[in-house]
Order: C-alpha cells, then sequence, then structure tokens
C-alpha cells in the first residue's frame, strides 16, 4: 500500500477526496495571487467513476464577487457551517476548475484531505 508525507495510505485519501462533496488542501496558483494552499470542493455527483472532476474554491472577497455575479451562482459559507473554511467565505459556481482525473491523481499525494461538504 503505497503511503504519502502524512503517512496516509494514498487509497485511502482518494477515498476521503473522490466523493460528491469532497474537500481538500492544495497549493494552487491563480492568476495575480501568490501561490498557497486553498481548499477546493468537488461538485461532481459520481466523483470516483468520472474522468473529469469540476471543483471550486472559496474566497473572502465577498463583496467583489457580489459586484459582478448573479445570486444564483454564489454560496457563502462560514466556519460555523463548515469546519473546512477558516473565515467567512464565499463560492463563485461559475468559476471553476476542471481538473482530469488521471493529472488530478498524480497530484493527490500533494493534497490534504478536509471533512466534505454537508449534503
Amino acid at each position: 500500500m503505497e503511503r504519502i508525507g502524512n503517512h496516509i495510505p494514498l487509497d485511502v485519501i482518494k477515498k476521503q477526496i473522490l466523493v460528491s462533496g469532497g474537500a481538500f488542501l492544495k497549493t494552487h496558483q491563480f492568476r495575480r495571487e501568490s501561490e498557497k494552499k486553498r481548499p477546493f470542493f468537488i461538485l461532481n455527483l459520481h466523483p470516483e467513476k468520472d474522468n473529469k472532476l469540476i471543483t471550486v474554491n472559496p474566497t473572502t472577497k465577498i463583496e467583489r464577487r457580489k459586484r459582478y455575479r448573479a445570486a444564483e451562482v454564489l454560496v457563502e459559507i462560514t466556519p460555523d457551517e463548515y469546519s473546512g473554511v477558516q473565515e467567512h467565505s464565499i463560492v463563485d459556481c461559475e468559476s471553476y476548475i476542471i481538473w482530469y482525473k488521471p493529472v488530478f491523481e498524480t497530484q493527490i499525494q500533494e493534497m490534504q484531505p478536509l471533512e466534505p461538504l454537508p449534503p
């Protein structure tokens, strides 16, 4: 069984992340921002079967997102509602990242699983 730096077997990490609402921390750099660990949420209903994974990333730039996006595509999250965020945040469902599963799985060792999103 393959193990990663924090000594959690790779197949255990996959089972925690590759679920609907799965959440993980990954170092990522967006344009005009520094590289840092960021939380991501998986939106797929059946990510274990899908070849492409659709993920979103919460941001604390709440007013900026509200100014440029329709309310229907925004979801606010507080640390009281979900422990995976440190501050009051917002998810813009129109700003998503598609990961091809073979590429995603090569990077999974760099990810830290978080508690999945509530249903």
